[in-house]
């Protein structure tokens, strides 16, 4: 994607994003095992204070999942902007080279709507599916490197 390519530091930060938050999401599945295994049934009864703190780690999860969440699609949406903003100037500086004639034989409304739904239809393709598939494998790569356990409590 050639488009892409002077946000390449920025695009490897939102994949460095969808890899914290996927890794992250597979947290709170494997304290539920340590909260069985090890806190509510021990030899000699619970252990409150364990219990206490994977307790404690287990609500913060969500919450510094969500924070990164937001981050991430800050990002994706800055650099979908960024190369709208990239194809408009090269599309502005195209339309700038082209003959007269060009536009006293085109209809000023095709031009207009012709520009805006390539324009407008690129847009949606540089800032959804890409990021959404990218996440959702992530997650599931993530979940078979932590083994069946862990995907199973997801």
């Amino acid at each position: 994607m050639p488009l892409f390519c002077p946000y390449r530091v920025q695009v490897a930060a939102v994949v460095g994003l969808i890899v914290v938050a996927s890794t992250i999401g597979i947290i709170n599945p494997l304290l539920i095992q340590v909260v069985f295994n090890k806190a509510l049934f021990v030899p000699g009864g619970p252990n409150l204070q364990l219990l206490v703190i994977l307790v404690a780690i287990m609500a913060v999860v969500p919450i510094v999942n969500g924070a990164i969440a937001i981050l991430q699609t800050y990002e994706t949406t800055r650099v979908g902007q960024l190369v709208m903003r990239d194809l408009r100037d090269r599309l502005c500086s195209h339309l700038q080279t082209l003959p007269l004639a060009f536009f006293a034989g085109t209809k000023t409304g095709e031009i207009q709507s012709r520009l805006a739904n390539d324009v407008g239809g690129n847009s949606a393709a540089a800032e959804g599916p890409i990021w959404r598939s990218a996440s959702f494998g992530g997650g599931f790569i993530l979940l078979d490197y932590a083994g069946r356990d862990a995907a199973a409590l997801a």
